[in-house]
């Protein structure tokens, strides 16, 4: 199982995969928003989304590493 699964699995909400300053301006984004978060390298995410991951992605992504957020409300 890949941890994408299972953090979805525990309650825990897929958002988008991004990189540079609009990371790190999602994720003080939902830390503001009281939310943890959890960033996963793209090859860890979900299987369902391994279909959309093909050769086209490297042209597009430019050597950039792409990071999945993930966040959850902290209880």
């Amino acid at each position: 199982m890949k941890r994408g699964t299972q953090l979805l699995q525990e309650g825990w909400t897929r958002h988008f995969a991004a990189v540079g300053a609009r990371l790190l301006m999602a994720v003080e984004a939902f830390e503001e928003m009281g939310h943890e978060v959890i960033l996963l390298d793209e090859v860890d995410d979900a299987p369902q989304l391994d279909n959309v991951v093909d050769e086209n992605c490297e042209t597009c992504a430019d050597g950039q590493e792409f990071k999945v957020i993930y966040s959850r409300p902290t209880i």
